[in-house]
């Protein structure tokens, strides 16, 4: 999908540039850094790489703020929320999931019972099934023993296409998308600051967790990013913030490693022996981290199938701002759905 607005001046796109290596008004504020990308968009990025700890996004509207990602405990929500507060008194009208793990979704039980908590279709689905596995990469980092699950707080804003939450000033965009990182996928996209936070979708350590990923699904949505997406920076769930090159990076090591299984199953390797065949070519270290501890290269060359699937690039909405099909939901004057399909 293409979204069409005014390009900004040119001074203007290069201080939203700078952010990418030095966003103006960094807080040192523990346990979260925060940066400010633009009026009113606020990132909140944990300090000294605490466990399970993630990236948050805060867009200020004029009737509140919309928070992307709950953090992954209780706990970790609360001191989310208490430096949120020290910076503004508005609420927190809405709650983001970008994904149904627990370091997305596992301090949602925090968060004011009048926060309305949104997700996609497939993700809420994904947040009622008892047998998911909600902890999944938080449970391979810290071991059985680190691990208590927090409760699930479901979402009750849900859609299986475009949202958007309507402002004058930073309106959003919460962009479902087909199983990608996860069994869902979701990116929130803020126009007026050219931003867009993609959370698990993009990794930067050359180390996806793909527990339940869908490596051919991935690759198409990369592609529609890198053709199509009117983003200057990008959000990922861990790291700093970063640009359509990234994207890249991570498109072309996910396809040599598809490439490289495809081939496999060519010569007659038998599903057992193909990761560590894939893990023993000599370009492996070029795309992935070796050395990572815990390393999930294995369960992620298991999650991209040989199969000849041409994914295509994901729809985010309907192709123009112009004439789009939009329903309201409820009576709220500042949200809206675009009624076009969504991948």
């Amino acid at each position: 999908m293409h979204w069409h607005r005014k390009a900004l001046p040119a001074a203007a796109r290069a201080i939203l540039c700078l952010a990418l290596v030095a966003p103006a008004g960094a807080v040192a504020d523990a346990p979260f850094r925060i940066d400010e990308l633009h009026d009113g968009v606020l990132l909140f990025r944990p300090v000294d790489d605490r466990p399970g700890y993630v990236n948050s996004l805060a867009v200020e509207q004029a009737s509140g703020w919309i928070v992307v990602e709950a953090q992954p405990s209780p706990e970790a929500a609360r001191e989310l929320l208490g430096a949120l507060r020290a910076r503004s008194t508005k609420p927190v009208r809405f709650l983001v999931l970008s994904h149904p793990q627990a370091e997305a979704a596992g301090g949602a039980s925090a968060f004011p019972e009048t926060t309305i908590v949104v997700s996609s279709t497939l993700i809420r689905e994904a947040l009622e099934d008892p047998r998911h596995d909600f902890g999944g990469v938080l449970r391979a980092v810290a071991g059985p023993a680190g691990w208590n699950e927090p409760p699930r707080r479901l979402p009750t804003l849900v859609s299986g296409s475009t949202v958007q939450l309507l402002d004058d000033d930073n309106p959003v965009r919460i962009v479902p998308m087909r199983q990608a990182h996860s069994v869902g996928n979701l990116a929130v996209f803020v126009p007026a600051a050219r931003i867009s936070y993609l959370g698990p979708i993009l990794y930067r350590d050359r180390n996806p967790y793909a527990g339940d990923a869908d490596v051919p699904g991935w690759l198409g949505i990369f592609n529609g990013i890198i053709s199509s997406w009117d983003a200057d920076i990008l959000v990922p769930l861990h790291g700093d913030p970063t640009d359509v090159r990234a994207v890249r990076e991570l498109r072309d090591s996910l396809a040599w490693l598809h490439g490289q299984v495809s081939a496999a199953f060519i010569e007659g390797l038998s599903p057992e022996a193909i990761p560590s065949w894939v893990m023993e070519q000599a370009d492996f270290g070029k795309w992935f981290d070796v050395a990572a501890e815990p390393s999930f290269h294995r369960l992620l060359v298991g999650r991209a199938p040989p199969t000849p699937r041409w994914p295509t690039a994901p729809s985010a909405g309907c192709p123009t701002d112009a004439g789009a099909p939009v329903s309201r939901l409820g009576n709220s004057p500042h949200i809206s759905t675009a009624l076009c399909a969504a991948g």
